[in-house]
């Protein structure tokens, strides 16, 4: 046997979770793996299963070989939920407003059963913006989902809009002059932000700058919401096709959400998102490369144009989807189509489909109806069912009774087929039971921390079953959902060491909500700087005489790791030499195969640039594991460069480049001076800088400014000979002191002297309101 085995299990080593691949090599003959298989019972998606099923597959081997089959299984904790997404309804709100309310209502009707828990609208609410008679009918069917009576929902169901280019009056300009709301007055009449001020899940709204002018502008929104056991953020944008510096100030807000909310999982929304070729409209474009550095987003969806299209781009190892749907062309302006979204956790699948309430249809083919792939992380590992089916002979069937099923719960099962050389792993299948049950024994299932019972002909079972398969029941596990039979809770404050956000300190404060408490955060403040968390999930695949690695991005990574060693040192303590590090991407390629007889191991570690590197795991007394080889991973090393010297050209400056190189709430300020030749405030500086080369070139500032009463902003550039100068792509500083690293990457070629400057935007004659930027740290990062 050679090649690379992957598991869908997960993987432990002394009982406790370790990622790493093993790869083996040993000489033998190579035989045909077992085929998949196939005739699964109870078939995949069955609903109406009994307490104690009979699993079945048919198997068959293309040598003939007799088999063994074994069965694995899972409940799924984390319950499907739906996002239904409205397109263009702007016929419906002219000709059509049953249709519409049909929608709305058909939502309310299915929130329970299909578990809706979000309603975006993809813009061109109406047809014609200054017609009020749209608006009411438009008003009339969105209100469907604000009745707490009928939703049971004291907020009624979660929604936003985004605006179109029909809700904007005149059609299509997303401004007037310099007034940002003259355009989408009727809007905000009906839906700004006094309508949704004060329901729970209504994040904010972007006020251009001028919250007096803007206080109910909701043309840029968002929302929160959970669902699955994750925390979401959908940000709804107006329709703006004009590159221009007040669309880019709309990005720039958008980013900023996205960086205040790292937690949530992102979905992005504006009315021309794709066109009907895939490929990204100039907004959509833009909006795309402002937040594809966010980890968080993975999916953006637009209308606009006929009818259906996606995409999905991938950037540092984050997939982002982007999908289009707009039925205006259909008779009686759309007949109601809609787009209903399944996330299910246990599957890590996102199930989209195309439906009419007003016609009671399903659109069933592609590009109307497709699974989109997203790791949710929200399923508990599989366990072995029992022993295996043994010898089995080909073209067989294998069984498994599996009792203990309960009432209204789903499960997730699949099988392993061994030849005794080769393993063929099958997809994993789905079912959810009825609970009936004849007798108590019918409800015996394999989780020891339950007595079920048969009441009435259903399984019940008390809630402290054992969540985790740790063997610690959940109304005592320190750690109901992670495996920690140890339950080590050094700080002895109700959490386990494994999912305590600081195992050494009881204290819960955690001040920029990045998962790590502020004892254990090397930058307490900043909520893209932390230790690193285990990686979970390492991949691997053979590629011709190489080894391809892949495993998901996690939060606070700037570079990756990999130790690699033979499998006779796991046992010493010595995990393996440093083998590459500094890697940006979540892949690497080991050109290298083991000897035959012998074999690799891999362990990935991420590491903040300004932490350090992450976890290897846990030993199985749940103690953070060292390792004790003396060639192991020390982290990339990097070189920051900080000012050496500086030059007023506008301004006056409090303070010197000196309290730039550290970040230790002493600031250089610079305020503007008002040139009475221009008559207008301005402000230039500049630093110098000595770098020397490396694979990337990252500029870093932390600071804040304050607010501009006339709309002025400040900008970064840099230059190599102080007279071309080149814009950093860096969003806005903050109002406040936030204590957040904001990073742009520079040319990977710069290197020896670099000037870095700051300018004021606006030099109108008049604007003469004086500003000032604080700078506490500032560098550039080389790594090499």
């Amino acid at each position: 046997m050679s090649g690379v085995h992957r598991s869908q299990k997960s993987g432990f080593f002394f009982g406790v979770r370790v990622l790493s691949l093993v790869v083996l090599s040993l000489s033998a003959v190579f035989a045909a793996p077992p085929d998949p298989p196939t005739g699964e019972s109870p078939a995949d998606g069955a609903s109406g299963v009994d307490a104690h099923p009979m699993l079945c597959v048919d198997v068959s081997d293309p040598d003939g070989d007799v088999l063994d089959v074994t069965f694995y299984g899972r409940r799924v904790t984390a319950e499907d939920f739906t996002i239904v997404v409205l397109p263009d309804t702007q016929n419906y709100s002219q000709s059509f407003p049953e249709i519409f309310r049909r929608q709305t209502e058909w939502c309310v009707e299915s929130k329970d059963e299909r578990n809706i828990v979000f309603v975006s609208h993809l813009g061109d609410i109406v047809q014609t913006a200054s017609r009020l008679d749209q608006w009411d009918n438009a008003e009339s069917a969105m209100s469907q989902l604000e009745d707490p009576l009928t939703t049971n929902l004291p907020d009624g169901m979660p929604y936003g809009l985004s605006v179109g280019n029909h809700d904007q009056s005149p059609l299509g300009s997303p401004r007037s002059g310099g007034d940002e709301g003259a355009t989408t007055v009727n809007f905000n009449d009906y839906f700004g932000v006094h309508r949704f001020d004060g329901r729970d899940y209504y994040g904010g709204h972007y006020d251009f700058g001028d919250p007096t002018t803007y206080a109910d502008n909701n043309d840029n929104n968002f929302e929160l919401f959970s669902a699955g056991g994750m925390d979401f953020i959908a940000i709804h944008l107006e329709y703006d096709l004009t590159n221009t510096p007040e669309r880019d100030a709309v990005l720039d807000w958008l980013d900023n959400v996205l960086l205040s909310y790292p937690e949530r999982r992102a979905i992005i929304v504006t009315h021309y998102m794709l066109t009907t070729a895939g490929t990204f409209s100039g907004q959509g474009s833009a909006i795309y490369e402002k937040v594809k550095d966010n980890p968080n987003v993975f999916l953006m969806m637009g209308g606009h144009v006929w009818e259906a299209a996606r995409r999905s781009d991938e950037y540092q190892g984050n997939t982002i989807h982007s999908i289009l749907s707009d039925y205006q062309n259909r008779a009686n302006g759309g007949n109601g189509w809609l787009r209903v979204m399944t996330f299910s956790p246990g599957k890590d699948e996102i199930f989209v489909q195309t439906y009419s309430p007003w016609l009671d249809q399903y659109e069933p083919d592609e590009p109307h109806q497709f699974t989109l792939s997203y790791d949710m992380e929200g399923a508990l590992p599989f366990d072995q069912i029992d022993e295996a089916v043994r010898a089995v002979p080909s073209g067989g069937t294998a069984c498994l009774s599996w009792p203990g099923r309960r009432a209204g719960e789903s499960y997730d099962w699949f099988v392993e087929i061994s030849d005794g050389s080769e393993i063929t792993a099958g997809p994993v299948w789905s079912f959810t039971s009825d609970g009936e049950c004849i007798g108590d024994a019918d409800c015996v299932d394999f989780d020891r921390c339950t007595d079920d019972t048969c009441l009435e002909g259903i399984c019940e079972a008390p809630p402290a079953y054992d969540g985790d398969g740790d063997g610690i029941c959940a109304d005592v596990d320190n750690c109901k959902l992670l495996f920690n039979p140890a339950q080590r809770d050094t700080d002895a404050d109700g959490f386990g060491d494994l999912c305590d956000i600081c195992p050494n300190d009881p204290s819960p404060i955690d001040s920029d909500e990045d998962g790590a408490g502020d004892a254990c955060d090397c930058e307490p403040l900043d909520p893209n700087d932390r230790h690193p968390p285990l990686i979970d999930g390492l991949l691997a695949s053979r590629v011709g005489e190489s080894v391809h690695l892949s495993w998901p991005p996690v939060l606070a990574a700037d570079v990756y790791s990999i130790s690699r060693g033979d499998l006779g040192s796991l046992a010493t303590g010595e995990y393996g030499t440093c083998f590459a590090e500094g890697l940006f991407e979540a892949s690497f390629d080991d050109a290298e195969l083991p000897a035959d007889g012998d074999g690799f191991f891999y362990l990935i570690q991420a590491q903040n640039l300004d932490c350090g590197l992450g976890s290897l795991g846990h030993t199985s007394d749940e103690i953070a594991r060292d390792n004790l080889d003396p060639l192991a991973c020390e982290g990339h090393a990097v070189s920051d460069a900080y000012a050496t010297n500086e030059r007023v050209f506008y301004g006056t400056v409090s303070g010197s480049f000196n309290d730039t190189a550290l970040s230790d709430d002493v600031w250089e300020s610079i305020t503007e001076e008002v040139s009475e030749l221009l008559s207008t405030s301005i402000l230039e500086h500049r630093w110098t800088f000595e770098l020397t080369s490396g694979r990337r070139v990252e500029f870093h500032v932390e600071g804040f400014r304050t607010e501009s009463s006339d709309g002025d902003d400040f900008r970064f550039e840099y230059s190599l000979d102080g007279l071309f100068w080149m814009p950093i792509d860096l969003v806005s500083l903050p109002h406040t002191d936030n204590g957040v690293d904001l990073i742009a990457q520079l040319p990977e070629t710069l290197s020896g002297l670099v000037l870095i400057r700051v300018v004021d935007t606006e030099r109108g004659a008049g604007n003469t309101d004086i500003d000032t930027i604080y700078v506490d740290e500032m560098f550039i990062r080389i790594i090499p």
